[in-house]
């Protein structure tokens, strides 16, 4: 069964990284503060207890920074005395 956590807004976001040397691992500290139902607390709360595996995702309504990532491909050779908009 799936369970989502949702704040109903973020105010700000901190970020901590550090490089577990034994793991070989990054390890991200993340803090947020913003507006959440204390029921949605009590849910978060109840999953720790639990033990369940957890797993967190970000979004955002209005994703105008994200990445866009494409593969590059290497340029055929041409032959000798051909041009390109020759083919």
């Amino acid at each position: 069964m799936k369970v989502e956590i949702k704040f109903n807004a973020v105010e700000k976001v901190g970020i901590k990284t550090k490089l577990d040397e034994e793991k070989k691992e990054l390890i991200g500290t993340i803090t947020v503060e913003g507006l959440i139902n204390p029921s949605q607390v009590a849910r978060l709360l109840n999953l720790q207890k639990t033990g369940a595996p957890l797993f967190m995702l970000i979004g955002s309504d209005q994703a105008m920074m994200d990445l866009s990532v494409e593969p590059m491909r290497e340029k055929e050779p041409v032959a000798a005395g051909v041009t390109p908009s020759d083919e």
